[in-house]
């Protein structure tokens, strides 16, 4: 294959250029193939596969890799899990055959140390969590743990926040409570690793990290690294790919972009040069830019510098307390808790101090001299060291040792925490030391809250043992805000090049509330720089938040400071199709290839989907696109009804409406007969919730999607008697394996791609909300440029778009009518008013049995393979006209009155029409309760054809599995399930026939207990 001008570039880099380099690669680009040249390239220049590291995101993208390249690439092609699985091994040593990776360990930690809730055969233990009320969400809380790893995050109780904001995990409530909870977790998962062989997936990236096992001699680096779909890399991968190259490979990687204020710090406008003198500015932290110079401080020799760069910004969300230094000149600058600061403690030489200190989960108080001159073993830094301790806060300092010593009882007492050292052995033996500290035992929640009292933080130690031998009282110190104290020193800028003794000044420390942006920098050589007069040190803060930061691609081009090589050719696309990208997303630098056929782009409508007269019609092998999931599970239910065996691609989605649908369940006084009040109740408290929050509107519109899925759901079943019905459908309607016609989210459908393109509801892209923040829409523009960018052939706009204009078209808003898809509402509000979504209920339910009837007729032909059918659809205005017509009170129910309503309108027997059309003139006509009724006469099984077909196989071989059978009678699973529990009610198969697969292979049913 010739290489394109783009991919030639990349080459050329590889063979003459330097440094690393980035690949903004384009959707349908020829990502794998550019990795494929650059590899041939790579062994051209004469390396072996065992020189370089090729990275994949999948088992299934690199044995695919390895099946291109060549089998002499098997050990070089690895996704990032397989490699950090291979570094843990050199560390911990082999993992033997029955040490297998546990999916559920982190789980089970929080069970054993009964902060979740955990059933034993003997008792059941709520868990002091959820308990108290500290969570209410235990499936969030094993999620945060996993985010808290792959963002490498700090621990500290913003981290957390800002996680769990960032994710909308609104299940977690008391941040402090389960930021400590979350760090006891972690020290456990980490022993369990390192002596039983314990870890899930996370720890396979994280660990590495974590225990930097970059610097052991045995790390194996590698002279270039080859990354594929960087921008998914979060930031345990990010820094686990780093160390891969080490101080000298070189880097590629290849990726698609696509995609507290008011400090003020000193910035360099012009730098000295000749007579000219150095112009310098006070600007804006939020306005400075990455490549900007400021003043940066150098402790070794006490000089400002102008010649340092900003090598990365970073903004983050922070709702908790600041540190509010001042200083006795006047200065005043405002710190998180875990902003690095430059600090010295020299007033302090004669005090006496009150610490606390911990080794493992046991923690003890202790007093001491300060000792600035510590080579006598006296101070709190020796007494780290000698004790083997892990890490150490200072509480206070006191003048005389009898206020320390009468303060260090004090607090002993207070919080119960011991002043037993934990190792002494010319005065005490180790055995009894070992025994005592057993009795104790963990201490980690008092030690906690001692800290809280004293303005500390549990996260940020003032001395680690990691680091002890650079640690010292006497001269100044990076240490973060939280261990700032009054009377401390810190060093203002004097307009001078040179720094003095003198020059340092004492502070004095408060605390503020506040809620907003704040921003970090991080600038090279000396990692300092001047904010409101004072000097500081870096706080660059973590690189992302989840498996896709939708800012990964630019922090690593900023991070590795990376040649960017464009690849901007689609050979995916049509040339209609980019034209269309390029109208949206001018910035987006993507262009056809110079063979794209010109392709297909039409805007039709919803019925179009069903119609046979359509080009458009559902066929095998398309592929169906939405923004959310309630449209997407709708048309699934529908396409079961039609006898084509679908499912929603996903069982993350599935298992996100099963824990919305259990959180329902466990309302006081639920009933499933009265599933749908339950649900309103459930829609208004947890609305309630998100009131106050910044988010609250993205909160509500994703909650609002899931629980009209879960309605589809529970209107599709009304068989179904409990809520683990219920559950097992969503297990079967959600899956990752094929399907004869694909249903994916936006999310789901980056990496696919298919020659014939519907996208549904496309006025919900991109999403819109109020106080949604920049990030935010960027995200949703990616989600729409991704679903513009996945067909190879035709493209279906199923509704009309504001942002969609035909070639030559000129807007015409009187043309322009909004259809709503499938249980939902055409405008998309979520919170109109109490009302809402019990509409939406009836709507859903009303909808559910449209689909059910037209699917029924006895008359109707039966659906092939290759097309669905359906009827067309009756006047509305003649239909609203019959309605108004009708008297209520001459029939027993709300269900007469529609059937009759449109018997009488046509001639066609009811179950043959298509009732879509008077969804919304029911929702006028009648109260809710009756709407909730209709779905009692409107909602068939299917049709009889369908049923023989299942009948007849059954009768047959009642021995197959509902798969097998299902799979040959084109329908549904948990149709045929309805079906064989008919046939064993009426005695025509017996209930314990054992069933196989179409293979042959026995099925092993479920075991109930009860």
């Amino acid at each position: 294959m010739k290489p394109s001008k783009y991919q030639q570039r990349v080459l050329d880099w590889l063979a003459n250029g330097k440094g690393n380099a980035t690949c903004n690669a384009v959707a349908g680009s020829g990502k794998t193939t550019t990795l494929k040249l650059a590899a041939q390239q790579l062994r051209s220049m004469g390396l072996e596969p065992r020189d370089i590291k090729v990275i994949v995101f999948g088992k299934q993208n690199s044995l695919d890799l390895i099946a291109k390249f060549g089998q002499e690439w098997k050990f070089s092609i690895q996704t990032l899990h397989s490699v950090g699985f291979k570094i843990l091994q050199q560390e911990i040593g082999k993992f033997r055959r029955d040490e297998r990776v546990v999916s559920s360990k982190y789980r089970q930690i929080a069970e054993q140390k009964k902060l979740i809730p955990r059933k034993t055969k003997k008792r059941t233990y709520k868990g002091s969590l959820t308990e108290s009320k500290a969570i209410s969400r235990v499936e969030h809380f094993l999620t945060l743990i996993d985010l808290a790893r792959l963002t490498l995050s700090d621990l500290s109780v913003e981290s957390i926040e800002r996680i769990a904001y960032h994710h909308n995990l609104e299940g977690i409530h008391d941040f402090k409570r389960v930021s400590r909870a979350i760090a006891d977790i972690l020290i456990e998962g980490q022993e369990q690793a390192i002596n039983n062989h314990r870890i899930d997936f996370t720890d396979m990236v994280w660990l590495p990290v974590e225990w930097a096992l970059n610097e052991k001699s045995w790390f194996q680096t590698y002279q270039f690294v080859l990354t594929d779909e960087c921008q998914d890399l979060n930031a345990a991968q990010l820094e686990l790919s780093l160390m891969l190259a080490g101080d000298n490979g070189r880097m590629l990687y290849v990726g698609d972009p696509c995609q507290p204020p008011g400090t003020k710090v000193l910035k360099i406008v012009k730098r000295p040069r000749g007579r000219h003198k150095i112009k310098t500015e006070w600007v804006k932290i939020e306005d400075l830019k990455v490549g900007d110079c400021v003043y940066s401080y150098s402790a070794q020799d006490g000089h400002f510098y102008t010649s340092c760069k900003v090598t990365g910004i970073t903004e983050r969300y922070y709702k908790d307390e600041l540190v509010v230094v001042k200083t006795k000149s006047g200065l005043i600058s405002k710190y998180t808790k875990n902003h690095h600061c430059i600090a010295s403690f020299e007033p302090f030489k004669n005090h006496y101090c009150v610490y606390l200190m911990q080794l493992g989960m046991q923690f003890r108080v202790g007093m001491s001299k300060v000792s600035i001159n510590e080579s006598g073993g006296t101070g709190p830094v020796a007494r780290l060291r000698n004790e083997g301790a892990d890490a150490m806060w200072i509480l206070e300092f006191y003048e005389s040792r009898d206020e320390a010593f009468i303060m260090e009882q004090a607090i002993s007492g207070r919080f119960g925490l011991p002043q037993l050292v934990f190792s002494d052995a010319p005065i005490r033996t180790p055995q009894l030391l070992e025994k005592a500290w057993q009795f104790i035992g963990n201490n980690f929640e008092r030690a906690a809250e001692c800290l809280d009292y004293f303005g500390r933080d549990i996260r940020y130690p003032l001395f680690k043992r990691d680091r002890q031998w650079l640690q010292s009282l006497k001269r100044p110190m990076v240490v973060q805000a939280s261990n700032l104290v009054d009377g401390c020193l810190m060093l203002p800028y004097k307009n001078h090049p040179h720094c003095y003794k003198k020059d340092w000044e004492q502070i004095t420390v408060s605390k503020e509330r506040y809620e907003g942006s704040v921003f970090s920098l991080d600038v090279e050589k000396y990692h300092t720089y001047v904010a409101d007069g004072i000097v500081t040190h870096n706080c660059q803060a973590i690189y992302g938040f989840s498996g896709a930061d939708n800012q990964s691609y630019q922090k690593i081009v900023e991070r590795t400071q990376a040649t960017e090589l464009p690849l901007s050719l689609c050979y995916r696309c049509p040339t209609r199709h980019i034209n269309l990208v390029n109208r949206i997303f001018p910035d987006i630098p993507i262009e056809p290839s110079e063979d794209a056929p010109e392709g297909i782009l039409e805007q039709i409508d919803n019925n179009d989907l069903w119609s046979d007269q359509h080009e458009a019609h559902l066929k095998v092998g398309d592929m169906v696109l939405s923004r959310k999931t309630a449209p997407l599970v709708s048309l699934c239910i529908r396409l079961i009804g039609q006898g084509i065996a679908a499912t929603v691609k996903g069982k993350d989605i599935g298992k996100q409406i099963k824990s919305e649908l259990e959180a329902i369940a466990d309302i006081t006084g639920f009933r499933y007969e009265e599933f749908n009040l339950f649900v309103e109740q459930y829609r208004e408290f947890k609305f309630q919730t998100y009131e106050n929050l910044d988010n609250a509107e993205q909160l509500k519109e994703n909650l609002a999607d899931k629980l009209n899925a879960l309605f589809t759901i529970y209107s599709s079943q009304p068989n179904a008697t409990c809520i683990e019905h219920l559950c097992n459908y969503i297990d079967d309607l959600f899956s990752d394996d094929e399907s004869p016609i694909t249903l994916s989210t936006c999310h789901r459908a980056k990496g696919l791609e298919g020659d014939r393109i519907f996208i549904i509801k496309p006025e919900d892209m991109p999403m819109v909300w109020e106080r949604q923040l920049g990030w935010q829409k960027e995200q949703e523009d990616n989600l729409l440029y991704v679903a513009l960018t996945r067909s190879k052939s035709t493209l279906y706009i199923v509704g009309k778009p504001d942002w969609f204009k035909k070639d030559n078209e000129q807007d015409e808003d009187e043309d322009e009518e909004t259809s709503a898809t499938f249980g939902e509402t055409s405008n998309g509000n979520t919170d109109k008013d109490s009302e809402a979504l019990a509409t939406s209920t009836a709507e859903l339910e009303i909808s559910r049995a449209t689909q059910a009837s037209e699917v029924n007729s006895e008359d109707a032909p039966s659906a092939t393979e290759g097309s669905i059918q359906a009827p067309e659809v009756n006047s509305d205005d003649s239909l609203l006209s019959t309605v108004k017509n009708l008297q209520l009170v001459d029939h027993k129910s709300a269900e007469c009155a529609a059937r009759q309503a449109l018997e009488l309108n046509s001639s066609e027997p009811i179950s043959s029409i298509d009732v879509s059309g008077v969804m919304l003139l029911i929702k006028k006509l009648f109260s809710y309760e009756e709407k909730c009724e209709l779905l009692t006469l409107l909602t068939d099984e299917v049709t009889q054809e369908k049923w023989d077909r299942v009948f007849n196989c059954l009768s047959k071989d009642s021995n197959r599995s509902d798969r097998a059978v299902a799979t040959e009678c084109q329908v549904s699973a948990p149709f045929v399930g309805k079906v064989r529990k008919n046939m064993i009610e009426i005695g025509e198969i017996k209930p314990e026939a054992k069933r196989v697969d179409k293979r042959g292979r026995k099925h092993k049913s479920p075991v109930k207990s009860g």
